[in-house]
């Protein structure tokens, strides 16, 4: 499972469009949601005997201290744990954070956040090389006129709460199929809550 997300990751970084690049983002959340799925449904029904993954938490770098970028990099981080079904501590300084979940969950989340924050960046760098916002007003500030620092943050603002919701939507999807294709009694939603709690 990891190699193909890995794989569909890397098509994303490297796709020629926009478009191509969610679009491979939303199959790797998807993946990985129908994959904690099947493992929480195995957790359900191994015997507590045997071997069988055990809540953990990982910290994971974000970036080095005084970074501009790194609360926008927590906050994606945030959102890609949410949609991982992990829970995330964010570093006072922000330049880790600390995720609370299963190790299967965390290692996908490591690399769909590795992919998205190289992706979000690249992003970034184009947008404001671009100047499309030159001339626009910075409302934030009273109207002064935006600068690229700003135009900057203001992408990565825009990118976190957009990749968030596509993530979000790509797990619905995810469960959505799993409950169309299961002949099992309990729904996607219900098997990704109990091994919430656990």
């Amino acid at each position: 499972m990891l190699e193909t997300l890995s794989k569909l990751l890397n098509q994303a970084e490297n796709a020629a469009t926009e478009a191509e690049a969610e679009a491979f983002f939303a199959k790797a959340q998807e993946l990985a949601t129908l994959h904690a799925i099947s493992l929480a449904e195995a957790r359900a029904h191994t015997a507590k005997s045997q071997q069988r993954e055990q809540p953990t938490h990982e910290q994971v770098m974000v970036g080095l201290p005084r970074q501009h970028v790194n609360s926008h990099l927590c906050l994606l981080s945030v959102a890609i744990g949410e949609a991982n079904s992990l829970r995330t501590n964010i570093a006072s300084n922000n330049t880790y954070i600390i995720w609370f979940g299963l190790p299967s969950d965390i290692e996908a989340a490591t690399l769909l956040l590795n992919s998205v924050a190289h992706q979000m960046v690249r992003s970034a760098d184009a947008f404001v090389r671009g100047r499309s916002w030159a001339g626009e007003a910075d409302l934030e500030n009273g109207g002064t006129p935006m600068t690229a620092q700003k135009a900057r943050k203001s992408y990565y603002t825009a990118y976190v709460r957009v990749i968030g919701e596509r993530l979000m939507a790509a797990r619905r999807d995810a469960e959505a199929e799993y409950d169309r294709a299961s002949e099992q009694a309990g729904s996607a939603a219900l098997v990704l809550r109990g091994k919430e709690i656990e």
